[in-house]
């Protein structure tokens, strides 16, 4: 399940979408910052495609 305007970094960054237990956050506008300290922290960062998001996802379609 995905979780809106979740915290991380210790609330440094928030991000738009987080599926927190795979590491997946959606960014909606783009904030290099945030995304260079996600990626360094093992995250894949994505802007909001659905496509993009599933396939990050392992296919799985669990986007709700």
């Amino acid at each position: 399940m995905p979780e809106p305007g979740f915290e991380v970094r210790d609330g440094e960054f928030v991000v738009d979408l987080a599926w927190p237990d795979v590491k997946v956050a959606v960014i909606a506008t783009a904030h290099p910052e945030a995304e260079a300290a996600l990626w360094e922290d093992g995250w894949t960062v994505l802007p909001p495609d659905l496509d993009r998001i599933v396939a990050a996802l392992g296919g799985t379609g669990d986007v709700r």
